[in-house]
């Protein structure tokens, strides 16, 4: 799909044993024209719990003005009572750490591994997140490869994935989006399939991200974004793109 400056974007299309899209973006971090950025979204409640607002993907991808943006942190309500409609506005609680171009708005936390870039444009997975110098984060569920082990029973779950992973040299950046709940069409990949996916793609170290409906990478030039994945979420059996309340965004540098 795209190759140009160190950022290779590749769709994979597999139909056995089941049907199923995935998209590999992988960046070199230490070409100087790759730049990772992650954009949030304001605090709502300055000291209340929410952290963010649920915003369009593409709204996101506009702010940035990035070539790229893959959905990012879990969230959860700010009300009690569990899973909500998802609607664009709704104040939600970043789950882990969240760190845009050095404004943390929400630290990090047990349970929730961390991927991050210092102020020295180092890349890293995994604590201990230092109070300072911390350029960027995310955070996901938790690890799928660690230290090139894969640590996640054998299981039949499958849906709609995002992971990101570094290589053992912490320079190629690999970013992982995986179709899903789409029977017949991509049917999306169980935990232990994508950490094994990740693996042979030469991550040393691999997370796994929000995904189900949140499952999403745009493209764009800054003007004119379109969204490249088919998002699981259906409201009345028609598909839409589920809000989300931050994102990783991937651009180039001009020279």
């Amino acid at each position: 799909i795209f190759r140009r400056d160190g950022i290779t974007v590749t769709r994979f299309l597999f139909g056995l044993p089941l049907p199923n899209r995935i998209l590999i973006l992988q960046a070199d971090l230490s070409n100087p024209a790759v730049a990772v950025r992650v954009v949030a979204t304001p605090d709502p409640d300055a000291d209340g719990p929410a952290q963010g607002v649920l915003t369009h993907p593409i709204d996101l991808a506009k702010q940035a003005r990035c070539l790229w943006l893959v959905n990012a942190n879990p969230f959860a309500p700010v009300s009690e009572g569990g899973h909500r409609y998802w609607h664009r506005s709704m104040p939600v609680i970043m789950q882990g750490l969240s760190v845009d171009t050095g404004h943390k708005q929400s630290p990090d936390q047990d349970g929730h591994v961390p991927f991050w870039l210092a102020d020295d444009g180092t890349a890293h997975i995994g604590g201990p997140v230092p109070a300072e110098g911390v350029r960027q984060g995310i955070a996901g569920f938790g690890w799928l490869v660690k230290q090139g082990t894969i640590d996640i029973a054998q299981e039949e779950t499958r849906h709609p994935r995002t992971a990101v992973g570094l290589d053992a040299t912490g320079r190629i950046l690999t970013i992982a989006i995986v179709d899903g709940r789409q029977p017949g069409f991509s049917e999306g990949l169980t935990e232990y399939e994508l950490a094994m996916g990740m693996r042979a793609l030469g991550c040393d170290n691999a997370i796994n991200l929000d995904g189900g409906g949140s499952t999403i990478l745009i493209q764009g030039d800054g003007a004119d974004y379109r969204i490249l994945n088919s998002p699981s979420d259906r409201i009345l059996g028609i598909s839409t793109v589920r809000p989300i309340p931050n994102a990783l965004t991937i651009s180039l540098n001009e020279k």
